[in-house]
């Protein structure tokens, strides 16, 4: 028998300093089993040019921007509307908007963002649908939380289409009063762990 694997859902809180509460994981996985070998078929990859990965890229980086810009001055709606229906099934409005608001609230003023990797996938084999993938990374400093880090996963099912959805969302953060209990030497530990650029 063959184990098909299904939805997963995980999730995980980890202490950034010693000083922190115990770390805790739960991932859980659905598999049904088959007789028959699964075979992932291989997909072809769009033509892209050069010059229109470039312009895919700063339109991505733009899009980046307005999303999270967007939430940061509280236009949640023009930020839910740049969501994929998955990402809006997975929370309602109203949820998600408590949520962001709540977060950015507490961060304070934007110091300031980078948009520092773009990263493109042309329809890889793996992926749940065919199409264009671009992942970009992104570091942003608040007033009271200096250090917050993330990414966000863009897609598209025509790569001469603009109308890119985000399909997913994560991000860590390193409140001011827990960069006090870093030591200067685990702080690049730290950081890649939430998703931060290596310094």
């Amino acid at each position: 028998m063959n184990p098909i694997y299904g939805k997963y859902k995980f999730e995980s809180q980890e202490p950034i300093s010693v000083d922190g509460e115990v770390s805790s994981f739960t991932f859980v996985q659905n598999i049904t089993c088959s007789g028959a070998v699964q075979i992932t078929p291989t997909r072809s990859k769009f033509e892209i040019s050069k010059n229109q990965e470039i312009d895919i890229k700063r339109l991505v980086n733009e899009m980046t921007n307005k999303f999270i810009q967007s939430k940061e001055e509280g236009s949640f709606k023009i930020a839910y509307e740049m969501m994929a229906p998955s990402m809006k099934k997975i929370s309602d409005f109203n949820s998600w908007k408590k949520k962001e608001s709540d977060y950015f609230n507490e961060s304070g003023n934007l110091i300031n963002r980078n948009v520092w990797r773009l990263t493109m996938y042309n329809n890889p084999d793996n992926s749940p649908h065919s199409g264009v993938y671009i992942a970009a990374d992104y570091e942003s400093s608040y007033d009271n939380n200096l250090i917050h880090c993330g990414y966000v996963m863009w897609f598209v099912s025509n790569p001469n289409s603009k109308e890119y959805k985000v399909i997913r969302e994560e991000s860590g953060n390193i409140p001011n009063d827990a960069m006090n209990k870093i030591k200067p030497e685990d702080l690049q530990n730290v950081r890649k762990k939430i998703g931060c650029r290596a310094l």
